[in-house]
């Protein structure tokens, strides 16, 4: 009964969150938090009912273990707080697959479920962040050209430094006998990771910073450069972004908008990789 509810759980929140975070980049700390607090004391009723507390112990670990994945992603700017808060309810809800599920589903379970469920997310949020820079290029198409053409030129001794060291790699693994196969497949992989980068990062550029209202500013919204008030730097950048200090101080300085960095909406690949990870398990056989 406690393994249906936690899935209800981790799947309503989850559904919710993607809801909010589509339609307003924002997920709400009042649903993360309620969350993390339901997973941690359904697991605790659960300890206390089945008499063994590793249960809980688990969900402390699995809570602990996202904790630290979550602030690293936050704090290098690649999740925004609410999505490392819904990784930390996943994992001390799920540090353990649901069994009652056993009876619907054949997941391949060879690693522990917190372990898959991060590995999972890694692969299909970067299928999905992919995806979403290809749409935001199609998107964007005429401003993309003119800015790829921009960092293809600025970035010349990059490239020719890059594409120097892959000729030499090409030598080296020839003269060793390498496979040829094998030899050109990295050397294409590495050339075309080069221009993958070249090409995410003009995106980021052009379609992921807008101009915002400082009256539409929340917690949390992060900033590309130090904002100015006559000539004297008054906020500067900070990997959790503004506080709500911050946003008290512009508007006391009657600062009307500011540039901020529009993250995508994450939570989504979220969902689909707990639905992935609940029906597949980890997705590669060891």
């Amino acid at each position: 009964m406690i393994d249906l509810i936690l899935f209800i759980l981790g799947l309503s929140a989850l559904i919710l969150a993607t809801i909010f975070d589509i339609k307003t980049r924002e997920i709400p700390n009042w649903l993360a938090y309620t969350f993390v607090s339901l997973a941690l004391a359904a697991n605790l009723i659960y300890s206390v009912l089945e008499n063994d507390y590793y249960i809980i112990l688990k969900s402390f670990l699995g809570f602990a273990f996202f904790f630290i994945i979550g602030n690293v992603m936050y704090y290098t700017q690649q999740w925004g707080g609410g999505d490392a808060k819904l990784v930390m309810g996943l994992g001390a809800a799920f540090y353990t697959y649901p069994k009652f599920l056993l009876n619907y589903f054949s997941p391949n379970l060879s690693l522990p479920l917190t372990f898959t469920l991060f590995i999972n997310i890694l692969i299909v949020g970067s299928v999905y962040s992919i995806a979403w820079a290809l749409y935001l290029m199609y998107k964007h198409f005429d401003q993309f050209t003119k800015g790829i053409k921009i960092k293809l030129r600025k970035t010349k001794k990059i490239q020719l430094i890059v594409l120097l060291m892959v000729l030499l790699f090409i030598i080296i693994l020839l003269v060793i006998d390498i496979d040829r196969l094998i030899t050109l497949t990295f050397s294409a992989l590495i050339i075309f990771l080069l221009y993958l980068l070249i090409a995410i990062k003009t995106i980021d550029e052009i379609c992921m910073y807008k101009i915002t209202s400082t009256a539409k500013l929340t917690e949390g919204d992060w900033i590309p450069k130090p904002i100015y008030h006559k000539g004297k730097i008054i906020i500067k950048c900070k990997a959790e972004g503004l506080t709500k200090k911050d946003i008290l101080l512009l508007k006391t300085y009657k600062i009307k908008e500011i540039l901020i960095r529009e993250g995508i909406p994450f939570v989504p690949s979220l969902l689909v990789s707990f639905i992935v990870t609940i029906i597949f398990g980890f997705l590669f056989t060891i």
